[in-house]
């Protein structure tokens, strides 16, 4: 199984292994405000140093895409998901399925460009062999589209599948990402 594959499970056992920063507080009264503990610093480097350790076996990304990819997703991880969604995710239950998608949503999701890009770029290497032009435009411009519309792509997917397992593959069998792969290939190699 690809790192990209197991990314989401991966993202969780990080997570995991990050150390607690707080003891566990009691459970807030009813009438309470809850609190949102956002990720510190010193676990957001944390958890770009497990991603990279774990990126590091993954074949289809280059080096500097596995950096850029595991920047982006400790970027989001802070910005997005509090600690006790962090949490909350490890669980068996409804409300770890719905932190686990917010992670899909708001933290993978704005980071698919990356290995997008370094996948199909193999990927036609392969199919077109000796077309660096298109290769590179196939791939550059649907990373570029992916920064845009993954978010989008992955709600609507997660809509139809809220227990996705496996992002990529979800992805790279979204009649959208197909639609917009081939109308990319098409432009990409006409002009070259």
């Amino acid at each position: 199984m690809s790192f990209m594959k197991a990314f989401p499970l991966f993202l969780i056992v990080l997570l995991l292994a990050l150390p607690q920063a707080h003891a566990q507080a009691p459970a807030p009264a009813a009438s309470a405000p809850t609190t949102q503990t956002r990720m510190s610093n010193d676990k957001a480097a944390q958890f770009y140093k497990l991603c990279l350790q774990r990126a590091a076996a993954d074949k289809t990304m280059k080096p500097s895409t596995k950096t850029l990819f595991c920047q982006c997703n400790m970027v989001h991880m802070q910005e997005s998901m509090t600690m006790e969604e962090i949490a909350a995710s490890t669980g068996n239950d409804q409300a770890a399925r719905n932190a686990i998608n917010k992670t899909l949503v708001e933290v993978y999701a704005p980071c698919m460009e990356y290995p997008v890009r370094d996948l199909l770029a193999g990927q036609c290497a392969k199919d077109i062999p000796g077309k660096p032009k298109v290769c590179n435009c196939i791939s550059d411009n649907m990373g570029s589209y992916m920064s845009k519309a993954a978010k989008p792509m992955f709600r609507d997917m997660l809509a139809k599948n809220p227990n996705m397992t496996d992002p990529m593959n979800a992805l790279l069998e979204n009649p959208e990402f197909k639609k917009q792969q081939q109308n990319m290939a098409f432009s990409c190699i006409t002009t070259y």
